[in-house]
């Protein structure tokens, strides 16, 4: 699993990633790859598309959600 601490003390990494497959609202059998992972110690999850995990854009979205996550929760 690859930590970084990020800008404003912002500290996270990935810590599991799992496949997962749905059924969406249109009846579609979908596949994706479930991602666990900590922003400054709380645990969260975001499931990321087959495609865009096949196109190694999984550490690119959770670092965005991460951000995300730090700007609403991070700051006291």
């Amino acid at each position: 699993t690859k930590r970084k601490r990020g800008e404003n003390g912002m500290d996270w990494k990935i810590t599991s990633i799992d496949e997962y497959t749905d059924i969406d609202e249109h009846g579609k059998l979908v596949r994706g790859k479930r991602v666990r992972f900590t922003v400054n110690g709380g645990r969260h999850t975001l499931n990321i598309s087959m495609p865009d995990f096949d196109k190694n854009k999984t550490y690119s979205l959770v670092e965005k959600e991460a951000r995300k996550i730090n700007e609403a929760y991070g700051k006291k």
